[in-house]
Formats: C-alpha cells, structure tokens, sequence
C-alpha cells in the first residue's frame, strides 16, 4: 500500500488486492457500507496523517476505484468551503 499526497485537500491511497484479501475485506465490503471497510478507511486515514500528514479534520469526499487488475484507488478529497458558500 502507498498514500499520495495530491495537495493539502487531497490523498490518494493504493491498496492491492492481494492486500485487501490479507485484512478480510472483499469487494462487496469496499462498495457497501460494511463495518469491515468503514473500519479499513479510518485505519487507513490514521496512516495518512501519519506518512503524509493529512488530517481529516472537515467533511470530506470518497473516491474508490480499480485502477488495474491488481490495485485497487481511494481518492479522498477534504469538502473545500468556497464550494459551500458558492452552494449556498
């Protein structure tokens, strides 16, 4: 697994399928709400602001996607507050 750190909003997180296999959780978990991926997110946001110092401290966006055969993409992307006040 490797964390990019994209700018200060945004990290993407690669994690193989191999990986996903070795911590129990399955496609199926990834793309439903499953205690089992909300529990990899966190642990996985925890090691972010360990390697790269992202923290997650505002609402936020979730990307995930299969970017090959073998490795798996979440993007996470912190909610910008000129978006909300353009909204608004």
């Amino acid at each position: 697994m490797r964390i990019q750190k994209v700018n200060e909003n945004t990290i993407r997180i690669f994690i193989s399928f191999n990986e996903l296999a070795e911590r129990d959780v399955s496609m199926a978990d990834l793309f439903q709400r499953s205690d089992k991926s909300e529990q990899l997110f966190w642990e996985l946001i925890a090691q972010a602001r360990e390697e790269v110092e992202f923290n997650l401290d505002q609402p936020f966006w979730i990307q995930a996607t299969a970017a090959s055969n073998d490795e798996f993409v979440i993007t996470v992307m912190k909610q910008d507050d000129t978006l909300d006040s353009v909204v608004k």
